[in-house]
């Protein structure tokens, strides 16, 4: 790697901008306070400029080629840190926060502090997390442990920590989850569990969470949804399961989800909806209590065009009428638009 930053300087005028900004990032390891950090994401973000020796007038290309450099960097730099265990306390006080990012760690560590309000642990190889973990952590409010190799969650991993307002874990490999994991979070509001491997949600999978009002459950495999899963979720007004394997939802999935609620459903590419089951979204989408996350409509399997979709009055399905009952159907309903003019 330190031929990789020799060679970046010299690269172009420009080079000397990725390297410095490589020397920056490296203070990560050093336990700079993570409120320093917002200035490093600018110029993260300037990247996407850079003209590499004006060989490449394509800006994504420069900024491709700095992030792949920047990326071999940090796992270098944290390899070498964890080798010499000389890495420096990576504690905030000031903030409360405790992040250990790109350590290449396995476990969670347990030095954690015990005041700290935010812990973030995330792009590590970290694959289980234990029971009681977090026990003494009842002041923490964020938990990031996005971006690792997480297959196992015990149902007491999170148990102690009262105030945690905010859970990510995004990017695992979580294919399974106990419906008494999240019980004891009492005043949790968000979870990230998008980009894993889950197959289902059960029944009580998110009991207790009274006060929950996200849930980011896109990109997983969840081709079936118990009755019951979000029946506690009393908060929750954004739900995101698009990119999964879903053909149909029954109502009272949301029956005691408050409105208007905010659905992330669409994705072309594995949610198939069969749609004529799903009138009574449709129904409920023209009477405003339920708005997409997106502009585009719901991707109807076989053929299906959710626009053109016939439903009834109460959100039952048209489609399974014989053609005299559904032009009767469609007479009444004229007469009642009709009257409605009058």
């Amino acid at each position: 790697m330190s031929f990789t930053l020799h060679f970046i300087p010299s690269l172009c005028s420009q080079g000397r901008k990725i390297y410095e900004f490589m020397e920056k990032i490296n203070k990560i390891s050093a336990g700079i306070p993570r409120h320093k950090l917002r200035d490093m994401e600018w110029q993260k973000s300037k990247l996407k400029s850079v003209n590499l020796c004006g060989c490449f007038r394509q800006s994504y290309f420069s900024g491709a080629v700095a992030v792949i450099l920047f990326l071999l960097y940090i796992q270098d730099a944290s390899a070498e840190c964890t080798k010499k265990r000389s890495c420096k306390s990576t504690y905030d006080r000031a903030t409360g926060e405790f992040y250990r990012i790109w350590w290449g760690l396995t476990s969670v560590p347990g030095d954690i502090p015990t005041e700290a309000k935010s812990v973030a642990l995330w792009i590590n190889k970290i694959s289980s997390i234990p029971a009681g973990i977090f026990n003494n952590l009842s002041r923490c409010v964020r938990l990031n442990l996005g971006n690792n190799e997480i297959t196992t969650i015990d149902s007491k991993s999170f148990t102690g920590m009262i105030s945690l307002q905010n859970l990510t874990l995004a990017n695992n490999k979580i294919s399974h989850i106990e419906t008494e994991t999240f019980a004891n979070l009492k005043s949790l509001l968000h979870i990230w569990l998008n980009i894993n491997r889950l197959t289902r949600l059960k029944f009580g999978q998110f009991a207790g969470l009274n006060l929950l009002q996200g849930l980011w459950l896109e990109n997983n495999q969840i081709s079936h949804i118990e009755q019951g899963a979000f029946d506690s979720c009393y908060s929750l007004n954004k739900l995101h399961i698009w990119h999964n394997k879903l053909s149909t939802l029954s109502p009272d999935l949301f029956i005691n989800l408050p409105r208007p609620l905010t659905l992330a459903l669409s994705g072309r590419h594995k949610n198939r909806w069969n749609c004529s089951s799903l009138c009574w979204l449709k129904h409920e989408k023209q009477h405003g209590t339920v708005d997409w996350s997106a502009t585009y409509p719901l991707y109807c399997g076989a053929g299906g065009d959710w626009r053109t979709l016939l439903c009834g009055e109460h959100g039952e399905s048209l489609i399974a009428y014989t053609p005299c009952t559904l032009l009767i159907e469609m007479a009444r309903h004229w007469l009642a638009s009709r009257r409605d003019d009058l």
